[in-house]
């Protein structure tokens, strides 16, 4: 059975609601466990609380040495001039030592990431997060396009190739739309079918 994990950093919620998306799209594929955590911040709740953040204290938090245990780990992170979030950087900077021994070489990886405005990055981020898990040796796995569903031109959607987006505005007022959040909910599909074919 492939084991998923969908790990991320989420200030406002826009990620947190892509994830739990993509978290229902892995959990549709049969014989798929699939496991939500979010990675440490780098400042206190006090700090969090001021800045208009939410604390999701009900999705437990990653260890560095879990992401071994998985078969497959979707990234996600906001994206703010082109890079992830501080929070994901440090996390994924701390596993340095997994590198050095091999631990993730073969695993699935992928990205999702939201951003300002369509303009902000979302692909030079995801390509960061990339960069990072073909240091690791894993195989990255982006979104591909279903040509019978394509994504529409009658609203803002964030879509990428690399794997799904959102657009938050410069005051994170939107929210993900429906579009966006069934993007989300294919990838995950996408990713737990191909680490099934892989263990199959």
């Amino acid at each position: 059975m492939p084991r998923l994990l969908i790990v991320y950093h989420s200030l406002y919620g826009h990620v947190a609601r892509l994830a739990a998306a993509a978290a229902l799209g892995a959990s549709e594929v049969v014989g798929t466990e699939v496991v939500t955590k979010r990675v440490p911040e780098l400042v206190s709740e006090r700090v969090i609380r001021r800045a208009g953040g939410k604390l999701q204290r009900d999705i437990p938090v990653v260890k560095v040495a879990e992401l071994a245990e998985f078969d497959a780990i979707l990234f996600g992170a906001r994206a703010r001039l082109g890079n992830m979030s501080a929070p994901m950087r440090a996390f994924l900077d701390a596993s340095v030592e997994m590198r050095s021994r091999g631990a993730l070489v073969g695993k699935l990886g992928g990205a999702f990431v939201s951003v300002t405005n369509s303009d902000a990055g979302q692909d030079l981020a995801m390509l960061g997060l990339f960069a990072t898990l073909l240091q690791h040796g894993m195989i990255v796995v982006g979104l591909p396009r279903e040509p019978s569903r394509g994504v529409g031109y009658e609203q803002l959607t964030g879509a990428s190739p690399f794997g799904a987006t959102t657009v938050v505005g410069s005051r994170g007022e939107r929210l993900p739309s429906e579009q966006e959040l069934d993007l989300a909910r294919r990838q995950g599909a996408h990713l737990a079918n191909v680490a099934k074919q892989m263990r199959g």
